[in-house]
């Protein structure tokens, strides 16, 4: 199921087996860290094409009855579902399930299907970054390879799109993502492609203008070409651990610094940053990284827990969901972020929670964060 605010997907498990009018199966949902839950599915039935069910799950001793109702089609099975708490109906809401397709599969789907929207369709499911490269490489179609090769950053695979013998569009879009200047220049100037050549000559003058605009950064003594060049300085050059490093560490305006500090990941520059930088806000910057590295794959309780010192400076919308990430895994979750923190309030019919201390009021769902306010 998605996740709030573009937090990652909370993915739950549904294995169903028919025989005949009837419906069996279990739900599988995380619950904390690696752990999960199995529920048999119950009253499960198929008619006129129409698939329902109901899961039962203890929460604090009482039965929370879920319904699900839907329709199959191709791989999506959509509908709602709604809860009920002894004997109490909550609100309906829609809900909808993908085939689980592993993700080779997926991509030799995209590669050689003969239908143009199932390999797309399938090439947008492809995560694997493994996968995506063979795609980009081995693809038949145009406009799979190019959306693969859009989403490729790995030098060596955009070298060797350009080494078999792709269609002028995709060797263009390739050419348009390579960071090595010396096979830029190469293309630049040698390759049978004016499409290419033309690509390579504009991507070598746009590192070349991303480049002057890190050291203008660093550099230059005007604060107003310094503010000039961190808007012109684009995502993907902020990206670059060596570029985001040096900026952390020696850029002029504290603006810049900030930028840098949230891209960075090794810890020692981080810490270097926290130790040295004047500014409260770069150092605050850098430990929030640090934070948010250290406890990446930690339960959400153990997030909060160990982030709280952070959490209570009165941080922005965006550092505070760095901080907490997905929250919450499960009710019993929910229950463990309340001690200590504050109190912990919760709707047993629409399972939304309010996390509410002396400084802050979280307000969350089983699914993600929703909204949050610092309490004045």
């Amino acid at each position: 199921m998605p996740g709030r605010n573009g937090r990652p997907d909370r993915k739950m498990t549904l294995k169903l087996k028919l025989d005949g009018d009837k419906v069996m199966g279990k739900l599988i949902a995380p619950i904390r860290g690696d752990r999960s839950v199995e529920t048999e599915i119950k009253e499960g039935r198929i008619k006129h094409g129409k698939i329902s069910f109901t899961v039962t799950r203890e929460m604090g001793g009482n039965a929370m009855v879920t319904k699900y109702t839907g329709k199959i089609t191709d791989d999506t099975f959509k509908g709602s579902m709604s809860f009920e708490l002894n004997g109490k109906a909550g609100p309906e809401v829609a809900w909808e399930a993908r085939r689980d397709v592993d993700q080779s599969t997926l991509g030799n789907i995209a590669t050689a299907n003969a239908h143009a929207g199932v390999r797309l369709g399938a090439l947008g499911r492809v995560t694997d970054p493994a996968v995506l490269a063979k795609v980009a490489i081995d693809a038949k179609y145009p406009e799979v390879q190019m959306g693969a090769v859009e989403r490729v950053s790995d030098q060596a695979v955009l070298e060797k799109v350009l080494e078999v013998g792709a269609a002028p569009e995709v060797r263009v879009a390739a050419t348009r993502r390579f960071r090595n200047q010396r096979i830029l220049a190469k293309l630049a100037t040698e390759d049978k492609d004016s499409g290419v050549r033309q690509a390579a000559a504009s991507r070598i003058h746009q590192l070349a203008e991303q480049a002057r605009c890190v050291e203008l950064l660093i550099e230059d003594p005007d604060a107003t070409v310094r503010r000039n060049a961190l808007e012109k300085l684009s995502p993907e050059t902020l990206a670059d651990q060596a570029v985001a490093a040096r900026l952390a560490i020696n850029g002029k305006d504290a603006q810049a610094r900030y930028a840098a500090v949230e891209k960075v990941s090794d810890e020692a520059v981080l810490r270097t940053v926290l130790a040295l930088d004047a500014e409260q806000g770069v150092r605050d910057g850098a430990a929030v990284t640090l934070a948010v590295l250290a406890t990446a794959n930690l339960p959400v309780s153990e997030r909060v827990r160990r982030n709280w010192p952070l959490l209570r400076r009165g941080m922005s919308a965006d550092t505070v969901g760095r901080l907490i990430g997905p929250l919450p895994e499960s009710a019993s979750d929910a229950a463990v972020i309340s001690g200590g923190l504050g109190s912990l309030e919760r709707d047993p019919l629409s399972m939304h929670y309010r996390l509410v201390s002396d400084l802050y009021e979280l307000e969350f769902d089983n699914f993600g964060l929703t909204g949050w306010r610092l309490m004045k």
